[in-house]
């Protein structure tokens, strides 16, 4: 796998697939990514692209940030969102609930004990299990235009990762 970093260039036809975007918690966070990173580039079955939104220095101006984040999910072929305590974590909130919003393709949720919100972001999620006819909050699929989709919420970042590389070996087989 190869690690693709803000603000670095994300076309999508240039970057090898699946495509995994790394949601969630950056200000005030500590560097979760680095340790999900490291766990997906080591394991010798993965191929594909992490887009990791998390830059070593801000810019002044959000607007490349946003953009560039923006496009991330708009385009990968699995999103991941990781909810860490240290902060609300406001911004993977909004991108979290565009995307149980139109849940077109699979996505992968963590959330770390000890986060405020965890209540707002189960209920959210039953609630969107429910729209699509899901059966149970832990674990569920269903499909869209004939494409399986799953959703699970993780508590620790160990699990976390493991979903995403269950993920992205079936993603793998498929593209």
């Amino acid at each position: 796998m190869r690690c693709v970093v803000a603000p670095q260039n994300v076309a999508r036809d240039k970057m090898e697939r699946p495509i995994l975007f790394l949601a969630g918690g950056i200000s005030n966070c500590p560097h979760w990514q680095d340790q999900v990173i490291k766990a997906l580039i080591e394991d010798p079955e993965l191929s594909g692209t992490i887009l990791n939104p998390r830059r070593s220095t801000m810019p002044t101006d959000r607007l490349e940030q946003i953009a560039w984040e923006f496009r991330g999910l708009q385009f990968c072929d699995l999103k991941s969102f990781w909810f860490c305590k240290a902060t609300e974590c406001p911004i993977t909130l909004l991108e979290y609930g565009k995307a149980l919003a139109v849940p077109d393709r699979p996505m992968v949720v963590g959330i770390e004990p000890g986060y405020s919100h965890l209540s707002n972001v189960g209920i959210q999620t039953s609630l969107a299990i429910d729209h699509v006819g899901a059966t149970t909050f832990e674990a569920y699929k269903f499909e869209t235009d004939g494409t399986p989709r799953s959703q699970a919420i993780y508590n620790s970042l160990e699990a976390y990762t493991a979903a995403i590389k269950k993920n992205l070996i079936a993603l793998q087989a498929t593209l």
